[in-house]
């Protein structure tokens, strides 16, 4: 991540002056979708679940907007991390596509 420290797509974030989480950002076109993608979110345990990784979204898409006013955010989160999916639904960011994989009984290892 530190490669995009200098590049402005790397951002700590604070809450009651502490940081509280990272973020990075990066200019991509994925999916058919041109704009950025949420490379990392990590979030500080101690902050956790008290809503400032949406607000870290919500602050780097009005940063994005700022500048380039059809920016888009974007990113891929995993089916099973709630969390994260519940923080990008409070950023406004909402659920475009989903693929979901399986195996059939006979295809699985035994």
């Amino acid at each position: 991540l530190s490669s995009w420290r200098g590049n402005g797509c790397l951002a700590w974030w604070r809450s009651d002056g502490e940081r509280a989480g990272l973020i990075a950002v990066q200019r991509s076109s994925e999916f058919g979708i041109d704009g950025y993608i949420v490379i990392e979110e990590a979030v500080s345990p101690e902050f956790a679940g008290r809503g400032s990784a949406a607000m870290a979204q919500r602050a780097v898409a009005h940063t994005l907007l700022s500048t380039t006013p059809d920016a888009v955010l974007f990113g891929t989160i995993d089916a099973a991390n709630n969390a994260s999916r519940r923080a990008a639904a409070s950023a406004g960011r909402q659920e475009v596509a989903s693929w979901w994989f399986y195996a059939r009984r006979e295809t699985c290892p035994r």
